[in-house]
Protein backbone atom coordinates (compact mmCIF):
# COMPACT_ATOMS: atom_id res chain seq x y z
CA UNK A 1 0.00 0.00 0.00
CA UNK A 2 2.89 2.34 0.69
CA UNK A 3 4.67 1.67 -2.60
CA UNK A 4 3.96 3.10 -6.04
CA UNK A 5 2.48 -0.25 -7.13
CA UNK A 6 0.02 -0.23 -4.23
CA UNK A 7 -1.08 3.40 -4.39
CA UNK A 8 -4.42 2.64 -6.08
CA UNK A 9 -5.41 -0.06 -3.59
CA UNK A 10 -6.98 0.08 -0.17
CA UNK A 11 -8.22 -2.26 2.53
CA UNK A 12 -11.95 -2.56 2.99
CA UNK A 13 -14.12 -4.34 5.51
CA UNK A 14 -12.93 -6.01 8.66
CA UNK A 15 -10.45 -8.75 9.35
CA UNK A 16 -11.22 -11.98 7.53
CA UNK A 17 -9.12 -14.25 9.73
CA UNK A 18 -10.14 -15.61 13.09
CA UNK A 19 -6.49 -15.89 14.17
CA UNK A 20 -3.16 -14.25 13.51
CA UNK A 21 -1.85 -17.25 11.63
CA UNK A 22 -0.43 -17.95 8.23
CA UNK A 23 0.29 -21.27 6.62
CA UNK A 24 2.79 -23.05 4.42
CA UNK A 25 1.76 -26.33 2.83
CA UNK A 26 4.18 -29.23 3.30
CA UNK A 27 4.01 -32.99 3.10
CA UNK A 28 3.84 -34.62 6.53
CA UNK A 29 7.04 -36.45 5.65
CA UNK A 30 8.96 -33.17 5.05
CA UNK A 31 9.99 -32.83 8.70
CA UNK A 32 13.49 -31.55 7.87
CA UNK A 33 12.06 -28.86 5.59
CA UNK A 34 9.52 -27.87 8.24
CA UNK A 35 12.32 -27.51 10.82
CA UNK A 36 14.42 -25.39 8.44
CA UNK A 37 11.46 -23.11 7.61
CA UNK A 38 10.60 -22.70 11.30
CA UNK A 39 14.23 -21.85 12.12
CA UNK A 40 14.36 -19.27 9.31
CA UNK A 41 11.13 -17.62 10.50
CA UNK A 42 12.37 -17.56 14.10
CA UNK A 43 15.57 -15.89 12.91
CA UNK A 44 13.67 -13.29 10.89
CA UNK A 45 11.49 -12.47 13.89
CA UNK A 46 14.50 -12.29 16.22
CA UNK A 47 16.65 -10.04 14.03
CA UNK A 48 13.84 -7.66 13.04
CA UNK A 49 13.62 -8.67 9.37
CA UNK A 50 9.86 -9.29 9.60
CA UNK A 51 9.29 -5.87 11.18
CA UNK A 52 11.38 -4.11 8.52
CA UNK A 53 9.45 -5.82 5.72
CA UNK A 54 6.10 -5.00 7.35
CA UNK A 55 7.00 -1.32 7.84
CA UNK A 56 8.02 -1.07 4.19
CA UNK A 57 4.65 -2.26 2.86
CA UNK A 58 2.05 -1.66 5.59
CA UNK A 59 0.98 1.18 7.87
CA UNK A 60 -0.06 -1.36 10.53
CA UNK A 61 1.40 -4.55 11.98
CA UNK A 62 0.18 -7.41 9.75
CA UNK A 63 1.35 -9.93 12.37
CA UNK A 64 -1.29 -8.74 14.85
CA UNK A 65 1.00 -8.04 17.75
Amino acid sequence: MKTQNGKNFEFSGGDIYSSNGAGIGLRKSDVDLENRINKAIEGMLADGTCSRIAKKYFEFNPYGS
